[in-house]
């Protein structure tokens, strides 16, 4: 037995197989300057020690560290020579640890870390919040309160997609502190689904296996008030932390019951869900799957009275979650007036009308929101330019490859996301349209095309003979015939961006060739053509994929050139003819996102 003071007694036996123990200097916040020096042991996930205080054994929980670091200490007071503590953030409040020694101090927060980062399956192995929950149960239930899910149809009873379900509950085991919900990225039904996985798989039911019995005994209990009373027992006999989850749960499942006129979520249909899925038998069966759910809709019909919930603390609940929707709303009309304002400032950006090297240079304010015809007709109308075959044409690789910019696109936001190590060598010119008497007929009447052709992924120089498959806006390419193999790879055209040529320095195989980056990526991949033709034909057919109504476009008969006639081995299938306009903006295409 160690003596702390006169009054107050530490029980080693207590402590048993204890990771660490050791006098530390602690002060609460970085206000005080009063440092006691105290003695520590860190036993699992608990740090405890003797508070004067309270007078009594206290504890730092570290399921509920939110970070935890190392700075140099400035205090002016201190006896030590060594001066760097260490800094617990936990909810609502800061500790400071310190150490006499480097080399203890070392010691200490290693250990610290250790049993902080440590997570396990079971409720008790969790990081919490300042409430006693689990994060994963407190952020999904924000984000449903918070993000008009009360008034969502089918809350809890519809589900969301799988796979985002099981990556979200992933998520949160890994780090429980670095996930963030967002509507852009996860649907209420994908919030939800995962609350319940999770439940579902934790090893011991939320209400658990020891009481199960007891909760299915006192559910068929005649009296009412009796059976409140054993429930409310049976309450209390659950551990600190499935209790306090339980509360913060079925809270949450009233408050969406109180919806239920709008989310058709009533009492007994979230019981219906909720029951199986907090309780659970040893042997795994569903004999008892109506006790189960009468269980749980007496929690929610008398939450307030088992959980001895005042009507002050329901309104504070209440208040505190319309604060959040407000703060939220207000965010996102922050967030949509900065998007406005970044759409609307003008940059000033050299273009050439012809080559870089022969043509003239303009500059032209340019803002987000343009598209390349406004820009095109724009320029075309203040330089006279006669005709209406002109095109923009974006230029990298040093001039190299080449695109017509869709009459649909950003220009800037283009400009903008080019590849920093090339970035130099680009630029925006204005000719006249390269393209459209070689490829209009293709795009006019092609549909699919398959064949071998010379592809370099962009990563080496290296050049491979594979068979291309064009087809459903696909882009596949395989080892040999496709009907012998899988594909090795692909891409959906629509987020390809195509170039007509290839970089010098990839040393392409003939002079024919197309180059693409997939996406945000960087990397240029190319594909060579044994002819020119081939290479129009493919092109053509890859442009129109691009094009989700095709029949809205509009073109001049008198543009078209005559219809060419093939030999070539490649097999085209015919669909019905449209108009083309390589101008005019189009409705809306796949890859607009």
């Amino acid at each position: 037995m160690f003596c702390i003071n006169s009054n107050q007694k530490f029980q080693f036996n207590s402590y048993q197989k204890f990771q660490f123990a050791g006098f530390l200097h602690k002060k609460d916040g970085a206000a005080t300057t009063n440092w006691q020096r105290l003695w520590f042991v860190l036993k699992g996930k608990s740090l405890m020690f003797y508070s004067v205080t309270n007078d009594s054994i206290d504890e730092i929980d570290l399921r509920k560290v939110v970070t935890l670091s190392r700075q140099e200490g400035s205090d002016r007071n201190s006896t030590s020579e060594f001066n760097q503590y260490i800094s617990v953030v936990l909810p609502g409040k800061i500790v400071y640890l310190r150490a006499e020694t480097k080399q203890a101090s070392d010691a200490w927060f290693g250990a610290l870390q250790k049993a902080a980062a440590h997570k396990g399956p079971a409720l008790d192995q969790q990081q919490l919040t300042g409430e006693n929950v689990p994060i994963i149960v407190s952020e999904c239930i924000k984000f449903v309160a918070t993000h008009d899910g009360l008034t969502t149809e089918g809350i809890y009873r519809l589900s969301g997609t799988s796979s985002i379900i099981s990556k979200l509950v992933n998520m949160f085991a890994e780090d429980p502190r670095g996930v963030r919900l967002n509507p852009e990225d996860y649907t209420i039904h994908d919030v939800t689904g995962a609350l319940k996985k999770y439940f579902r798989e934790l090893p011991d039911p939320l209400m658990t296996q020891k009481l199960y019995k007891e909760w299915i005994d006192k559910a068929e209990c005649q009296d009412h008030d009796t059976k409140l009373q054993w429930y409310h027992y049976l309450l209390r006999e659950m551990p600190s932390i499935n209790y306090d989850t339980l509360k913060v749960l079925i809270g949450h499942l009233s408050s969406v019951s109180a919806y239920a006129t709008e989310n058709k979520m009533y009492t007994k249909n979230l019981a219906a869900v909720f029951g199986p899925t907090l309780m659970a038998s040893s042997d795994q069966s569903f004999h008892n799957t109506d006790k189960e759910i009468k269980v749980i809709a007496d929690l929610i019909d008398y939450y307030t009275w088992l959980f001895g919930v005042s009507d002050e603390e329901i309104t504070k609940e209440r208040d505190k979650e319309e604060k959040y929707r407000d703060g939220l709303a207000k965010l996102k009309e922050a967030q949509q007036a900065a998007r406005r304002s970044e759409m609307d400032m003008d940059l000033l950006v050299e273009m050439f009308i012809g080559s870089k090297e022969t043509g003239q240079s303009i500059n032209i304010k340019l803002n987000r929101s343009q598209t390349a015809d406004e820009i095109l007709n724009q320029v075309v109308a203040q330089q006279q330019m006669p005709g209406d075959n002109w095109a923009l044409v974006e230029k990298i690789s040093n001039g190299e490859l080449e695109r017509l910019f869709h009459g649909y696109e950003r220009v800037l936001v283009d400009i903008m996301a080019w590849n920093p190590q090339i970035a130099a060598g680009n630029y925006v010119c204005i000719k006249e349209n390269p393209l459209q008497p070689h490829i209009s007929l293709y795009i006019k009447s092609m549909h699919a095309w398959n064949g071998f052709l010379k592809y370099c992924d962009g990563v080496t120089r290296k050049w491979k003979r594979y068979h291309f498959d064009l087809s459903s806006n696909v882009l596949n390419y395989y080892r040999d015939n496709k009907s012998n193999s899988n594909p090795l790879g692909g891409w959906k055209v629509a987020e390809l961006k195509i170039y007509m040529g290839v970089e010098k320095k990839k040393q392409p195989p003939t002079e024919w060739g197309i180059s693409f980056t997939v996406g945000a990526e960087h990397t240029i991949r190319a594909i060579c053509f044994e002819r020119q033709d081939d290479l129009y034909m493919w092109l053509g057919g890859l442009l129109k994929s691009k094009i989700v109504d095709p029949s809205l476009l509009t073109y001049s008969q008198a543009n078209l050139p005559p219809t060419p006639t093939r030999d070539s081995k490649h097999r085209r299938s015919k669909i019905p003819k449209f108009p083309l306009n390589w101008r005019k903006s189009r409705m809306p295409s796949i890859d607009d996102g």
